[in-house]
């Protein structure tokens, strides 16, 4: 069956089905498919009732992107349209995909101009489709990766939408030429040491000479794939719901284990993308099952990839940005006065009356920081006794992996405080004393249940 044509009319019935938006972002890198993007959503401005700005991001990769630059304005200049570059200065790290380097740049660097609801417009088409299918397969991926690229997903505080996703490569050029357009060939296209390259101009050709049909065939499967991620994340969500300590943001252990360990992976995989966590691997799902979800419930087992930690506390799953270096030696003099900013929250202290250190007690209005080390004691100012710091933690639950940062205030040597925790007897005001309230932002996420105690 023939493909139909591309219209201005097949876009603007597409783009009628997308959220309201106050303005439509248009990714144009210059070259044919966003030329024609650009070309489609400006001749249907007048129907969509929304701004519309054309956005280039320039790498600096080819010597040659101020040029393309150059002509990306001047395009939106001759359309009439609102134009926005952005130049990035920072370069592919070692070892990285160049490739995705760069996608993510420029997803970064177009999220910093949205607005609440604002719609990013890619012109991704349906070859594009079959070509990140086959590296999706060839990389191993699961249901997700074929899932490939959606029609519309979210994106930062908007949307991310691709209305050309239903037409072939050759319709696009159709719709140039007809058109008369001028677009920007960019060479490393041709570099089939790129591995997107070699399937787009090596791969498909071979493939499509024997099934005609191949980017339609290709596209239904990634169809078939996001159907069934649906029914993955209503069941993830469901068992979320069962299994989830909302007040501290951990999953039940002991729930999960009813659960076959395909299931618990799905889970886990739908709590990450939830909280907006990079999505872990494979190896990284097998992980969390054999070394903490399985592992004894007195151990503190930790997974880590980029930008993500799973833990272990008790019966309990936390996940988390990974946790800055930290030098236990490391002591300072700080003035109350002023807040300071540790690795983990900000401490800050205001006077006051009561329910704090006692002013008397610190005349200068300077502590000594310090952290854990083994051997504290202290006597909160609620209790008739001493009581080594470790008991204290343990008693309170405090998630072990925070207990050596939570920083310790120290008065002429002595321990007077633990910050947002607990102050020392000797050292605490009085109800009609003045005082030195202190607080540290920390607190919020060290304790392995709800209970938010100070003294």
């Amino acid at each position: 069956m023939a493909d139909k044509n591309l219209t201005q009319h097949c876009l603007s019935d597409l783009i009628q089905t997308f959220p309201a938006t106050g303005r439509y972002w248009i990714g144009y890198s210059g070259g044919i498919d966003s030329h024609v993007l650009l070309h489609l959503v400006n001749s249907v401005k007048d129907e969509i009732h929304s701004g519309i700005t054309a956005v280039h991001v320039d790498h600096g990769i080819s010597r040659d992107s101020g040029i393309w630059s150059e002509h990306c304005r001047q395009v939106c200049d001759q359309l009439g349209v609102s134009f926005q570059n952005i130049k990035i200065d920072a370069s592919c790290p070692d070892g990285e995909s160049l490739e995705n380097w760069a996608r993510q740049q420029r997803y970064t660097a177009i999220a910093t101009l949205f607005d609440q609801e604002d719609i990013l417009l890619m012109a991704h088409n349906r070859d594009d489709q079959t070509e990140t299918v086959f590296l999706q397969l060839l990389r191993g991926a699961g249901p997700r990766g074929l899932a490939s690229m959606p029609v519309i997903r979210r994106f930062d505080k908007g949307w991310l939408a691709r209305p050309l996703l239903g037409y072939s490569r050759q319709q696009i050029l159709d719709y140039a030429e007809s058109h008369q357009l001028k677009w920007i060939d960019d060479e490393t296209n041709s570099d089939t040491n790129y591995d997107r390259n070699y399937i787009r101009q090596v791969v498909i050709p071979v493939m499509q000479r024997r099934w005609p049909g191949l980017s339609r065939v290709i596209s239904r499967v990634a169809r078939h794939q996001s159907e069934i991620i649906e029914i993955l994340e209503e069941t993830a969500a469901i068992d979320l719901d069962n299994v989830r300590r909302k007040e501290i943001n951990a999953l039940d252990i002991g729930a999960m284990k009813s659960f076959s360990d395909i299931r618990i992976k799905n889970l886990i995989t739908y709590w990450l993308k939830e909280q907006d966590f990079p999505p872990p691997g494979s190896d990284h799902l097998n992980h969390i099952l054999s070394d903490v979800i399985n592992s004894s419930p007195d151990a503190t087992p930790c997974v880590k990839w980029t930008g993500t930690e799973i833990r272990r506390f008790k019966s309990l799953l936390f996940v988390q940005q990974p946790l800055p270096p930290h030098n236990p030696e490391q002591r300072f003099n700080w003035v109350m006065e002023q807040p300071v900013e540790l690795a983990i929250g900000t401490l800050e202290a205001k006077k006051q009356k009561g329910s704090g250190i006692a002013v008397d007690s610190c005349r200068d209005g300077i502590v000594e920081v310090r952290f854990r080390r083994g051997g504290e004691r202290l006597r909160p100012a609620d209790r008739k006794n001493t009581h080594e710091l470790k008991k204290l933690f343990q008693e309170y639950g405090v998630l072990p992996w925070y207990r050596d940062r939570i920083p310790l205030l120290y008065i002429r040597d002595k321990l007077a405080a633990v910050a947002g925790l607990w102050i020392d007897r000797e050292f605490a005001a009085d109800a009609d004393q003045e005082s030195w309230q202190i607080d540290w932002t920390g607190t919020g996420d060290i304790f392995s249940s709800d209970r938010r105690k100070s003294g």
